[in-house]
């Protein structure tokens, strides 16, 4: 599974590729096609507010 991670805050996202789980008792598992970051949410980890 490909996904972006922050590792340290104030440094920009990384495309990785992380090992896909298998669910475990009570999780289900579904499939994603897009997501997104709020702009807000970048904001605060950029501490840029103005």
């Amino acid at each position: 599974m490909q996904a972006m991670v922050l590792n340290e805050l104030e440094l920009t996202l990384v495309l990785t590729d992380l090992l896909d789980r298998l669910p475990r008792p009570g999780e289900i598992r579904g499939k994603v096609s897009a997501c997104a970051v709020s702009r807000t949410d970048l904001h605060v980890v950029y501490d840029d507010f103005l």
